[in-house]
C-alpha cells in the first residue's frame, strides 16, 4: 500500500512537470488542480510525513478583496498566478529542473504584468483605495466644490464609491478622521497589505513595467496610506505590524521613484503654507510625511521600525551631486 502511494506521488509529480513544460493550463483548473495537489501529499523521501495540501487549499487559503476588482479576467489571472506560485514554491520545489523552473517563472511574470497594468489603468480602484486614507479635497487640489460635478469615473461623481455609497464629508486634512471604529481600521490595514503585495509583485516584473507601476502609485497619492500607518500609535495591538508594512512600502517607493516621493512632500508643505495663509485650521494641524517619519524615528521603541524609517529618511534626504541644486527641496517642513 505504501509503495502504491509513492508511485502515485511520482506519477502526479511527473505529470505536473510535464504539463508545465508543455505550457498547458488544464491542471490549473480548480477541480483538476486540487485533485492533483491532494494526490501529491505522499512524498517517498518522507514516508512518515504527509503534506496537508488539501486542507491548506480548502481551509487556510482564502481569496479576500478589501477593495473589489471588478474585472473577472483579472481575478482569474490572480487565481492562476497563485496556483503557479504554490506549485513552484511548495509542491514541485524539489522536483523542478532549471528549464521547468524558468517556464513557471515566465508564466507567473506574464500574469503579474497583466495584473499590474490593470491596476494602473483602473482609476476607480485606485480612487477607492485613496479615499480610505485622505480627504478627497486634498487629491483635487482644494477645489472640491468646483470640480465635484465636472470629474466623473464610469458615469459616477468622484465622491461616489463603486457600491453606490457617498464618501462622508471630512475636514481638509492629510489623513482620515480620528477615532475610527475597529472595522474601519481593519479595512485600512488590509488595503495597506494589498499595496505591499502589489509592490512585491512589481519588483519581479521587467524594469519598464516596474518603473511605470511605482511612478503611477506615487503620482496617484499612495503615500497617503503610508503616512496614515506611520501616524498610528504603537500602543495599539495591530499598529506595529501595520507600521512595518508601511516601512516596506516606503522603501520600495523610494527605491524606484525617489524624486516622486520628494515632490509629494514638497507639495504637502506648499499646501500647508497655502492653507495657513488663508487662515484655515488645517495649516496649523496638518503634518507632512517627512515630519511624521521623523517623529516615528524619535519616539518609536521598535528597533526594526526605527531602522526602516532611518534608512528611508537617509535615502530621501541624501542629495547626490548628480541631482543638482534644483533637486534640493526648498521647504519640506
Amino acid at each position: 500500500m505504501i509503495m502504491d502511494y509513492m508511485n502515485i506521488f511520482s506519477m502526479i509529480t511527473f505529470s505536473l512537470v510535464l504539463w508545465v513544460c508543455l505550457n498547458v493550463r488544464l491542471p490549473l483548473v480548480p477541480a483538476c488542480y486540487k485533485t492533483q495537489i491532494a494526490s501529491s501529499k505522499d512524498d517517498p523521501e518522507f514516508p512518515s510525513h504527509k503534506a496537508n495540501y488539501r486542507e491548506f487549499l480548502h481551509v487556510t487559503s482564502k481569496f479576500h478583496q478589501p477593495i473589489p476588482i471588478q474585472d473577472i479576467a483579472i481575478q482569474k489571472k490572480i487565481h492562476h498566478t497563485y496556483r503557479l506560485q504554490f506549485l513552484k514554491d511548495v509542491v514541485l520545489a524539489r522536483a523542478l529542473d532549471d528549464s521547468t523552473f524558468n517556464v513557471l517563472n515566465s508564466l507567473i511574470i506574464f500574469n503579474q504584468i497583466d495584473i499590474i497594468n490593470h491596476v494602473q489603468q483602473d482609476a476607480m480602484f485606485l480612487r477607492e483605495i485613496l479615499s480610505l486614507y485622505v480627504n478627497e479635497e486634498v487629491l483635487m487640489g482644494g477645489n472640491k466644490d468646483e470640480k465635484r460635478g465636472e470629474m466623473e469615473v464610469d458615469g459616477k461623481p468622484i465622491g461616489v464609491q463603486a457600491n453606490g455609497s457617498t464618501l462622508p464629508e471630512r475636514p481638509f486634512s492629510f489623513g482620515p478622521p480620528d477615532n475610527l471604529p475597529e472595522n474601519e481600521l481593519v479595512i485600512r490595514r488590509e488595503v495597506l497589505a494589498l499595496i505591499q503585495q502589489l509592490c512585491i509583485m512589481g519588483k519581479n516584473v521587467p524594469l519598464a513595467a516596474r518603473v511605470s507601476l511605482f511612478r503611477s502609485l506615487v503620482s496617484r497619492g499612495i503615500l497617503f496610506a503610508v503616512q496614515w500607518a506611520f501616524s498610528l500609535s504603537e500602543k495599539d495591538p495591530g499598529s506595529k505590524s501595520t507600521m512595518s508594512v508601511a516601512g516596506e512600502v516606503m522603501s520600495a517607493l523610494l527605491e524606484h521613484d525617489l524624486n516622486g516621493v520628494r515632490n509629494h512632500i514638497t507639495k504637502q508643505a506648499s499646501a500647508i503654507d497655502r492653507e495657513s495663509k488663508e487662515g484655515r485650521t488645517m495649516g496649523a494641524q496638518a503634518e507632512t510625511l517627512l515630519r511624521i517619519m521623523c517623529k516615528v524615528l524619535v519616539q518609536s521603541r521598535d528597533l526594526a521600525l526605527q531602522c526602516q524609517v532611518g534608512d528611508a529618511l537617509k535615502t530621501m534626504l541624501d542629495i547626490s551631486p548628480k541631482d543638482g541644486p534644483d533637486m534640493t527641496p526648498v521647504s519640506i517642513d
